[in-house]
């Protein structure tokens, strides 16, 4: 490569003067060398180094213009025994000539000469070119071809006037009759014209463009500008030239393209991202076509649209305000921010747009936060401030790899980091999320620092359905508001063992704090007991979608419970038994196996071959840490009223059922049952909002009058449901294990044992009946209460068989009756009729009604159609006065009474026996 010479400062009089043709030896003054050496060492006469004005003549001397040195003169000759070597640059404003009788002149390998006027050699000289050579006028060999040589070899050669003379060699490659027009490029030569001067101009380096040009274009300059604004490029203004300014664009084509106006500024109007990086240059040509400067072109610069952009926060805090910003112009992804220390106004996002950086640097002092906005990355981020985003998202963007650097984040806590980088995103400090990481296109690779935070609000969560995953371990918390007692836990890791737990569960407990649930489990006697087996190894596996009952202690303060590991994603199966056990039913715990809530009544995502749509909830009992309750949910109802029943938190335990029928059963979830719901905390309590889910329904609630906790159950109406239980619509009872809240409960026409019922909507002449079931663990006095009704009209009673009472529940929804410890499944219905009930006969549905019409006794059955029984007429006495075979409802006289008195009507079927009382008076 070509050393760096220094740059030619040309005088604008002296080349005013060159291009109109006006010789300039009348300013001039000749000075002749007087001595061998250096061009600024030797003696020169007059005195003086000779300056751009001066002519030069070097005689019997050897003159060195050293490496780095610029000379300027107007005439130079190399005269008798006269030697010139230039290995810095050289500039002739005038002419450049050798006598017949010079020894030589050289060009070194870093050197620049320009001749403006003409270059004439002569016999006897040895010329070796080895860099630039640009001569404006013309080339003359004025000796033989066999008195020198002349050596081009590894020149840059650009003549603009006529070759001439005999003295040039073969092999100068274009001949004695060159007339300036461009050589062929593959001719064995390396000169041309103004043409190829203009094409090879890329070619050629800055500093040498400017040294070469005989019209001074150094003052332009590159420019950068933001983004809209605009920018101008600017040249020396000269007479009589014409100006044709060029642009190339990066990528696309090498050829320069005319742009601009005839002038020496071209203007960039409301610049845009797509001409950053665009070069450009100028050529400058003489009007006249004799002009001694025949061209000049300007060394290429480019245009960079600034990608950065500084806060300075004049109008406000507002990151969307223009005026905030140094370009006047909100951020792009583009854009590299810098936001300073200023005195007031950092900058804050909140409402508006999303915000989007490229780099983002937040210097010593200075804040930026996030308010319940975006903010998309997608590059480098440098905190040495604040960086507060504890209620914002952070979204990193775009396909190169990005990194979140350790304590980027204010208390390293955000509320939200989205993935939309294909590249990923590393964490290399500890981060906590509070609310959502969506891995929406690329990987999270977490290196052990992503937490999941759980608090009294809410549980974080990842959301499942990007195409990315989280790499590495995640900590994971749960919260619990009460500790106490027993939860259903599952794990969202693949890697999780019981000693995960041990910071929070006694496993050394003599009565176990930790167990699975086995369906199938018998003991030593291959007797059916509880399903309930012991799991405190601490190496044992917290297997996928299974659920655990772990005792938290007797504490009921709060409590964060954090496991890690490797996060569960995509898709998991389990099969399920039903042995028809004595205890377990065919009921299993399976457990939420994401890192996110999941939706049970999700469209998709659920595998549930001979698996009921029921499940099951547990709640620990706030004073004895062994005992709890149980809800259920099935069909958009829940048992309690919870709202959010469907929604299955994370690390949350369920029981479900293989339908009865079957022996076994598959329990399968995808990514597309994962939803991202706050609303459902970890399920502790019964009591939640209700949910009309606009159906029919009414809801019921046992307890005792001494106690916080109660028992319920819903009723539902539906055109396609059947009074029997149906696996999709009915939810068994789960019997509580707390002795201090009751049982309630419906039954089926086959006593099957009902928590949600769904029941054909009533014909309006019809009474519908419900039977109830309680059943309590201890005796004293209850309250069955009616908490909901929704869109039924009519009569609801609460019918109390055993004691002929019936209870409006719509003038009072609570009835109060003691009970002692025992199951009541024939003693309770309710009953409900769109038209009002008044005989309460038919209100208790007396298998017989019995009454005295002309002295004749008439009896009425209410048996069901097919039913059959035996009616007895009985005397006081014990006597059987009339007995008749009866079916269904049929109404008849009893003839065989024929005296006054008391009588006893008996009717007998093969469910038992009715009698009824009645006086007869003839």
């Amino acid at each position: 490569m070509l050393a760096k010479p220094t740059k030619t400062f040309f005088c604008n009089i002296l080349l005013s003067i060159l291009i109109t043709g006006v010789s300039i030896s009348a300013y001039s003054q000749t000075k002749t060398s007087d001595g061998i050496g250096n061009w600024q060492d030797i003696a020169w006469s007059p005195t003086g180094v000779p300056e751009a004005f001066n002519d030069v003549k070097i005689e019997n001397d050897s003159v060195i213009i050293p490496e780095g040195t610029t000379v300027t003169v107007n005439d130079l000759e190399v005269g008798k025994d006269g030697n010139l070597i230039v290995y810095g640059n050289l500039i002739v404003k005038g002419n450049l000539s050798m006598s017949n009788n010079s020894i030589g002149y050289t060009m070194g390998p870093s050197s620049t000469v320009v001749v403006y006027g003409n270059f004439s050699i002569n016999n006897k000289v040895e010329l070796s070119l080895s860099s630039y050579l640009v001569v404006y006028g013309d080339f003359t060999n004025n000796g033989s071809s066999n008195q020198g040589d002349l050596n081009i070899d590894d020149a840059s050669i650009y003549i603009f006037g006529e070759v001439s003379g005999g003295g040039f060699p073969e092999d100068f490659g274009c001949g004695s009759n060159y007339s300036g027009s461009t050589p062929d490029v593959e001719e064995n030569c390396d000169y041309g014209n103004e043409t190829d001067f203009e094409e090879n101009q890329d070619e050629i380096p800055d500093e040498i463009v400017d040294l070469i040009n005989c019209f001074d274009l150094s003052s332009i300059a590159s420019q950068e500008v933001c983004p809209g604004q605009n920018t101008t490029f600017n040249v020396s203004s000269y007479p009589d030239v014409n100006y044709q300014w060029q642009e190339k664009t990066p990528g696309e084509s090498t050829d320069w393209s005319p742009v601009g106006t005839n002038g020496n500024q071209l203007q960039i109007l409301n610049t845009t991202f797509n001409q950053s990086g665009n070069k450009y240059r100028v050529v400058v040509t003489p009007v006249a076509t004799d002009a001694a400067c025949k061209i000049s072109i300007s060394r290429t610069v480019s245009l960079t649209i600034s990608s950065l952009n500084y806060w300075t926060g004049i109008t406000s805090s507002d990151w969307n305000t223009a005026s905030n910003w140094s370009c006047n112009t909100i951020p792009s992804i583009t854009s590299n921010v810098i936001i300073p220390n200023v005195s007031t106004n950092y900058p804050v996002l909140s409402t508006g747009a999303t915000g989007m950086v490229n780099n983002v640097s937040i210097s010593n002092n200075a804040t930026l936060t996030i308010l319940s906005n975006t903010l998309q990355i997608g590059g480098v981020i440098l905190n040495n401030g604040s960086f507060d985003s504890t209620t914002g998202t952070i979204e990193l963007v775009g396909s190169n790899s990005i990194d979140i650097p350790a304590n980027t984040f204010l208390n390293n806590q955000i509320q939200n980091l989205t993935v939309n980088n294909i590249a990923g995103v590393t964490l290399l400090g500890p981060t906590s999320v509070t609310g959502t990481v969506f891995l929406n296109n690329g990987n999270l690779i977490s290196n052990g620092n992503l937490t999941l935070q759980s608090d009294a609000l809410q549980t974080a969560l990842i959301d499942g359905s990007g195409s990315g995953e989280v790499i590495g371990t995640v900590h994971m918390q749960r919260y619990l508001d009460n500790s106490f007692g027993y939860k259903y836990f599952s794990s969202p890791f693949s890697n999780t063992m019981v000693d995960d737990f041990s910071g929070y569960v006694d496993l050394n407990s003599s009565f176990p704090h930790f167990y699975s649930y086995n369906e199938n489990r018998e003991d030593a006697e291959n007797n059916d007991v509880s399903g309930w087996e012991p799991y405190t190894t601490v190496t044992n596996p917290i297997n996928t979608l299974e659920g655990y009952a772990l005792n938290f202690g007797g504490s009921t303060n709060p409590e964060t419970i954090e496991i890690s590991g490797n996060v569960n994603n995509g898709s998991y199966n389990r099969t399920l038994q039903n042995n028809n056990g004595l205890y377990t039913k065919g009921y299993s715990l399976a457990g939420n196996p994401y890192p996110s809530p999941i939706d049970w009544d999700a469209t998709a995502g659920w595998t549930r071959n001979n698996i009921d749509d029921a499940i099951y909830f547990y709640s620990a009992s706030t004073d004895d840490q062994y005992t709890g309750t149980y809800t259920s949910y099935v069909n958009g109802l829940s048992s309690s009223g919870s709202s959010s029943a469907s929604i299955i938190p994370s690390m949350q335990g369920f029981f479900v059922k293989v339908s009865e029928g079957f022996t076994s059963g598959t329990l399968g979830v995808t990514n597309e049952v994962r939803i991202n719901n706050f609303s459902q905390n970890f399920y502790r309590n019964q009591d939640g909002e209700i949910d009309k889910n606009n159906k029919s329904l009414i809801r019921l609630k046992a307890g005792y009058d001494d106690y916080e906790l109660k028992d319920a159950m819903v009723i539902y109406f539906s055109p396609y449901a059947k009074l029997k239980f149906e696996k999709d619509k009915d939810a068994f009872k789960i019997m509580n294990t707390n002795v201090q809240v009751p049982n309630i409960y419906s039954l089926d026409p086959f006593q099957k044992k009902l928590s949600v019922i769904g029941i054909p909507h009533p014909d309006g002449s019809e009474i519908e009946r419900i039977p109830l079931g309680i059943n309590v663990e201890k005796e004293g006095w209850l309250i069955i209460e009616l908490s909901e009704i929704e869109n039924i009209s009519g009569n609801l009673l609460l019918i109390d068989k055993d004691k002929r009472i019936v209870h409006d529940l719509k003038d009072n929804n609570e009835f109060r009756v003691y009970l002692k410890k025992g199951i009541y499944e024939s003693r309770f219905e309710l009953v409900f009729s769109e038209n009002f009930i008044n005989n309460e006969e038919l209100i208790f549905k007396d298998p017989i009604m019995v009454w005295n019409e002309n002295n004749l006794v008439q009896v009425k059955l209410t048996l069901d159609p097919h039913q059959e029984g035996l009616i007895r007429a009985i005397s006081v006495t014990g006597q059987t006065l009339e007995q008749r075979q009866v079916k269904g409802s049929e109404t008849l006289q009893l003839e065989g009474i024929k005296s006054s008195g008391l009588y006893f009507i008996v009717l007998t079927t093969a469910q038992g026996k009715h009698t009824k009382k009645v006086l007869i008076k003839l």
